[in-house]
C-alpha cells in the first residue's frame, strides 16, 4: 500500500510541471484581444479614460441641487456672572445654558452667472437656568437667498464647456491607444514567426555545413583537398552554428516581448497559430481624411487648447 502511494505521488509530481507549462494556443485575433484587455499599455489607457469619465461625472454632480442638513448637538455651558446689587454690593450668580440648532438647505448653482441660489429652513433653541431662567426658540420657516458675484471669474461656466471636450478627447485617445496596441501586438506576433523561420533556416544551414565538413574530412584524409579547404569548411560550420544560436536568442527575445505585451506568466509557453488569410480593407484618401478628423484626438485637442487659452485670458482679465 505504501509503495502504491509513493508511486501515485511521484506520478502527480511529474505531471504538475507538465501541466503548469502547458502551451497556450493563440491566434492573431486572440492575442490582440488579450493585449487590449490585460496588457500593461491597455491598463494605462483604461485608467486615463476612467479619470476623464469620473471628472465629467463629478462636474455633472456639481451642477445638481445639493441638499444639506446641519445641526449642533445639545450643548451645555455653565458660568458665574457678576451682578451689581442696589446697595452697591456685588453678587455672583451661577448660570447654566443649553442650546441646540438644526438647519436644512437646498442649494442650486447657476453656471450661466456663477451664482448660487439657496433655500433653507432653520430652528434653534436656547434654555437658560440659574438666576435668570428662560427658554427661547428661533425659527426661520423659509429663507431664500441668492449669492451672485459681480465681475468675477466664473469657473463653473468654463468647466461646463471644457469637461465634455476633455471627455471626448480621452475617449478618442483610448480608441487610438487600442489601435496602437493592436499594431504593436501584431508586430510582435509576426516577429515570433520570423524568428521561428530564422531558426529553421539556421538549423538547415548547420546540417548542410556539417555534411560538407564531414565530406571534407574524408577528402582530406585521402589527400584530395588541402588543409586550407578543410579549415574553410570547418569555419563555415562554426559560423552556421553561431547563426543558429543567435536565431534561438532572437526567438527567445521575441517570445518574451510578446509575453510581456500580453501580460502572461513568465516561462509560459506560447503556441501561435499562423493566420491563413488577412482581411482586405479598401479606403480612399478622402475617406481616410474624414475618418481622421472625426476620430483622431489631435483635431479635437486643438479645439480644447484654444478654449483653454480663452479661459486663461478671461481669468486674467477678471
Amino acid at each position: 500500500m505504501s509503495r502504491f502511494l509513493f508511486l501515485s505521488f511521484a506520478l502527480v509530481g511529474l505531471a504538475l510541471p507538465a501541466f503548469a507549462q502547458q502551451a497556450v494556443r493563440l491566434t492573431l485575433d486572440e492575442a490582440i484581444a488579450r493585449g487590449q484587455v490585460q496588457g500593461p499599455d491597455a491598463r494605462i489607457a483604461q485608467y486615463d479614460r476612467d479619470v476623464a469619465e469620473w471628472n465629467y461625472r463629478a462636474l455633472r454632480a456639481e451642477l445638481l441641487p445639493a441638499l444639506s442638513l446641519n445641526g449642533n448637538a445639545p450643548g451645555y455651558l455653565r458660568s458665574l456672572t457678576s451682578l451689581d446689587l442696589d446697595d452697591g454690593s456685588l453678587s455672583y450668580i451661577l448660570q447654566e445654558r443649553t442650546f441646540s440648532s438644526m438647519n436644512l438647505a437646498i442649494s442650486q448653482p447657476i453656471p450661466l452667472t456663477g451664482g448660487n441660489l439657496r433655500v433653507s429652513s432653520g430652528l434653534s433653541r436656547i434654555t437658560q437656568s440659574g438666576g435668570f431662567g428662560s427658554s427661547q426658540w428661533q425659527a426661520a420657516p423659509l429663507l431664500l437667498s441668492l449669492d451672485q458675484p459681480l465681475f468675477q471669474y466664473n469657473a463653473l461656466k468654463w468647466q461646463r464647456r471644457l469637461e465634455p471636450l476633455r471627455l471626448e478627447v480621452a475617449r478618442r485617445a483610448f480608441t487610438e491607444d487600442m489601435a496602437t496596441i493592436a499594431w504593436d501586438i501584431s508586430n510582435r506576433y509576426f516577429d515570433v514567426f520570423e524568428a521561428q523561420q530564422d531558426i529553421e533556416i539556421a538549423a538547415f544551414n548547420v546540417a548542410v555545413n556539417d555534411t560538407i565538413f564531414v565530406l571534407s574530412q574524408g577528402r582530406f584524409d585521402i589527400g584530395r583537398i588541402a588543409e586550407n579547404d578543410l579549415l574553410q569548411s570547418e569555419l563555415q560550420l562554426i559560423n552556421a552554428r553561431t547563426a543558429r544560436d543567435n536565431a534561438e536568442i532572437n526567438h527567445q527575445r521575441a517570445v518574451e516581448a510578446l509575453r510581456i505585451a500580453l501580460r502572461m506568466e513568465p516561462g509560459q509557453t506560447i503556441d501561435l497559430v499562423p493566420p491563413m488569410q488577412l482581411p482586405e480593407i479598401t479606403i480612399t484618401p478622402d475617406e481616410a481624411v474624414e475618418l481622421a478628423r472625426r476620430r483622431q484626438p489631435a483635431a479635437l485637442q486643438t479645439e480644447l487648447d484654444a478654449l483653454e487659452a480663452e479661459r486663461l485670458l478671461d481669468q486674467a482679465r477678471r
